[in-house]
């Protein structure tokens, strides 16, 4: 059986999604709100995993926060690193 590509928008827009969520067009029902977060959690939370460290470390040297773990020359290190990364 052939299936031609349907093209309002409406359904260009439903196969977009389904291609997005990883979905067949038949089981474009499942795609709601909890699948739409879940996928963007998992697209955002290691770039947000990343700013947050950034952030303490920026603290850190700039004397907001204590860490004894590493010294200044260290510390311009890993900021370096996550910053270029």
């Amino acid at each position: 059986m052939y299936f031609m590509r349907m093209l309002s928008p409406i359904s260009v827009n439903s196969q977009l999604c389904c291609a997005y969520y990883g979905l067949p067009l038949l089981n474009i029902h499942a795609v709601c709100k909890k699948l739409a977060w879940s996928v963007f959690r998992q697209s955002v939370l290691p770039e947000v995993d990343r700013v947050n460290t950034i952030k303490e470390l920026l603290r850190v040297k700039f004397g907001f926060m204590f860490l004894s773990l590493f010294d200044a020359e260290q510390l311009d290190c890993i900021l370096d690193a996550l910053c270029t990364e």
